[in-house]
């Protein structure tokens, strides 16, 4: 019998609570870590939304996993998710069915070197400071993981919680490489 979304996300919790940032608060609901207090969604401007973000991992992003299928992968604004994976942890700042985390790029609840890859994928345009979310995914990040990060360059406004930068090239290069080595962009 397969185990209910509940169970895997419990047993997923476990995988994931080690690897928690010691002292900092959060809640369990649903099988859901939320290390968002309303302190935080008021600065952040976050509040409930019937919003879906939901979309499918591309090839590129597929081999990350396919890859790391004993490890952990993040990816950081997942949306909605079609599939649950156990090697993939969902952090978003929305509590659908598929999140198992819920926080804010700005401040990630993970200890320094925890994630073999991490995924952000057209999220960096909806957070308020992109330098400060750039900088959490590469401390979260392993030596010798692989980010995997995709922005609009031109792109129509669409918010939630709102649409603050698109990027160039340089622009998404010039946030990554005080941290990271980029092998291809």
């Amino acid at each position: 019998m397969e185990p209910s979304l509940l169970e895997k996300k419990k047993q997923k919790a476990k995988r994931i609570k080690p690897l928690l940032l010691e002292g900092l608060a959060y809640t369990v609901e649903n099988g859901c870590l939320d290390f968002l207090p309303d302190e935080l969604r008021k600065d952040y401007g976050l509040a409930e939304t019937e919003n879906v973000s939901a979309h499918s991992y591309d090839g590129f992003a597929q081999q990350l996993i396919d890859a790391h299928s004993k490890g952990l992968i993040l990816d950081c604004g997942c949306g909605k998710r079609p599939e649950y994976l156990p090697n993939v942890v969902n952090f978003e700042i929305v509590n659908y069915d598929t999140t198992d985390v819920l926080g804010i790029g700005e401040q990630l609840p993970f200890k320094d070197n925890s994630f073999d890859g991490v995924f952000s994928l057209n999220v960096l345009e909806h957070v308020k400071d992109p330098f400060q979310c750039a900088k959490e995914i590469s401390r979260v990040l392993k030596p010798r993981g692989k980010l995997y990060c995709v922005v609009p360059f031109m792109s129509p406004y669409h918010d939630f919680p709102d649409h603050y930068y698109n990027m160039t090239k340089s622009g998404l290069a010039n946030l990554f490489s005080p941290y990271l080595a980029i092998d291809k962009q």
